[in-house]
Formats: C-alpha cells, sequence, structure tokens
C-alpha cells in the first residue's frame, strides 16, 4: 500500500475523525462517485432526491429491479412512476425525514414496477441530505425486496413461519389467531409484531399479498376478473375491485389491459 506523502500525512494527522470525514467527503466529485458502488449490491437499489421530490441520481439496481432507464429517470418525480395513491404515499414519507431530519428505516410497501406493472414487497430506507451548511435539501435512500432483507428484518421476531404460512394459503379465510399458535405467541404480541417489523398489521400484509397474487393472474391468465377474485381469497366481488383500485391505483380490468398494451409496445420492432 503506499504511503501518504509528507504533507497528505500532516493534513490527516491535525483533523478529528469528524473533520477528516468531512474533508475527504468535500473532495468527491458528486454522485457518479458513489452510485456505481450501488450497481454491484445484489438487490439495492440506490437513489436521491431533491425537496421537490425530482430524482438527482439514481443506481444501476433500480434498472435490474425495476427496468428503468436511469439518465431517463434524472428530473423525474414519484408522479412519473407510480400512480397518485402511492406517490403520495412516498412523498409523505420523503417529507417527514426532511421535516424531522431523521431517517425512516425498514419502510415495508407493495410497489408496482413502473414498466413492467407488476407488484411486489421492498423494504426501504431514506435519509436527509444536507448542503455544507447543514440544511436539509433532500433525500437519499435504498430499495430492497423485501425477500433480500427479511432474514435481518424478522430477526428475533418469529414471524417468518407466519409469511410463509400467508404465502402458501392466501387463497383461504386466514385466522389471526391461528398465525399467533404458528408464531407462539398471543394475538396481541402478534398484532404487535406484525407492526413494528412491517409496518401493518397482519390483515393489511393479507390483502396485499392477496393483491399481488390477483395482478399475478390477471397478466398471466385469461380467466375473469370475477374468478381471480375467489382463487385469491376475496369472495366479495365489489370488495375486490374497491381494494384493488385503492391500493393497485386502477381496476383489476383497467390494470389487465394496461399490461396488455405495455407487452404490445415492448414487442412492436
Amino acid at each position: 500500500m503506499p504511503s501518504l506523502l509528507p504533507s497528505e500525512r500532516r493534513v490527516a494527522l491535525s483533523l478529528s475523525q469528524d473533520d477528516f470525514q468531512r474533508f475527504f467527503l468535500t473532495q468527491i466529485g458528486g454522485a457518479g462517485e458513489i452510485c456505481p458502488i450501488f450497481e454491484h449490491l445484489d438487490g439495492v437499489c440506490f437513489f436521491m432526491k431533491d425537496r421537490e421530490g425530482r430524482f438527482v441520481a439514481i443506481g444501476a439496481g433500480p434498472r435490474q429491479e425495476f427496468n428503468h432507464d436511469d439518465k431517463a429517470l434524472i428530473g423525474c418525480t414519484d408522479y412519473d412512476l407510480y400512480p397518485e395513491h402511492i406517490a403520495d404515499r412516498i412523498r409523505e414519507d420523503d417529507h417527514h425525514v426532511m421535516e424531522n431530519d431523521r431517517p425512516l428505516l425498514n419502510i415495508v410497501e407493495l410497489l408496482v414496477n413502473p414498466r413492467l406493472q407488476t407488484p411486489g414487497w421492498y423494504v426501504t430506507n431514506k435519509f436527509p441530505l444536507h448542503d455544507r451548511a447543514a440544511h436539509v435539501i433532500g433525500i437519499a435512500g435504498t430499495v430492497q425486496p423485501l425477500e433480500k432483507r427479511r432474514k435481518l428484518l424478522l430477526s428475533g421476531t418469529r414471524l417468518d413461519e407466519t409469511l410463509d404460512y400467508i404465502e402458501e394459503h392466501f387463497a383461504e379465510t386466514i385466522a389471526v389467531d391461528t398465525l399467533a399458535r404458528i408464531a407462539a405467541m398471543s394475538v396481541r404480541a402478534l398484532r404487535r409484531s406484525f407492526q413494528e417489523a412491517l409496518g401493518m398489521s397482519p390483515h393489511d400484509f393479507i390483502l396485499r399479498t392477496r393483491l399481488m397474487k390477483a395482478c399475478a393472474a390477471l397478466t398471466q391468465s385469461q380467466k375473469r376478473a370475477t374468478e381471480i377474485a375467489v382463487d385469491c381469497g376475496f369472495y366479495d366481488q365489489s370488495a375486490f375491485a374497491q381494494q384493488f383500485r385503492q391500493i393497485i391505483g386502477k381496476t383489476p380490468l383497467e390494470y389487465r389491459r394496461r399490461y396488455a398494451a405495455m407487452l404490445a409496445t415492448r414487442h412492436q420492432p
């Protein structure tokens, strides 16, 4: 390893740890020096946004996970990518981070892939970004599929088997006390564990899992929406359509048509 030049060594020895770190970081040429690092972290999508929610930088991870073109995203906002109700929720979290100058960690959310139109579970972390005067000027964060983060996220919670059970039995009636027995805890403790680890109740997780399965069925089969509703555990068609629109942002038929149109566009010469 090459040794420091005398002038470099004098600077390093004269600075405190905080000042040394700050001194080095001010020399970095910008996001272009940082983003490529995230391209080599398995399944981790990195992003930076300004206070208005415009993407300033984005790593290659989102291109692989979300099929984005990172250059085309610069200057765009979440409203250019997601249904309005999902973008509203994302911006609410962004504002919380910026106004409180504190990170939000391990946000478990169901996101719809903007280009493929397929939903999935993801874990998001958001941190405030500061200028040299310590003013918050935006946020930086990471998005990672839940499966890649699950072991760490659920460590010590005894929820692993309950999530597996929901995955296998989503089309059936799932009682909370059944999940509690699987986790060997009380119903109250189970609900608290779900809220602390996943940010939602067991009922909400089951509902979103069923909707995710319904999305897959709408795009991968020719079944009618009424059949898919029953196959995915919904026994009230109107409730299925209402909940689908509320969480996915479209009706089941609109979702199917949008996906078909997207495929047709991609297969054009």
